[in-house]
């Protein structure tokens, strides 16, 4: 099987923070989805 990887150059941060959240929605539900803010951190650019 072929997997397809994409690197943290080729996504922007409102991408990274879709993804992020909905992966926490599979986690843990719903109600994730309202989250109220988020801190974002790009550890790549350090």
């Amino acid at each position: 099987m072929l997997e397809s990887y994409i690197t943290r150059q080729e996504v922007d941060e409102d991408k990274i923070l879709k993804l992020a959240i909905d992966q926490l929605v599979r986690l843990f539900g719903n109600s994730v989805q309202n989250v109220s803010g988020v801190l974002y951190k790009d550890w790549s650019r350090d």
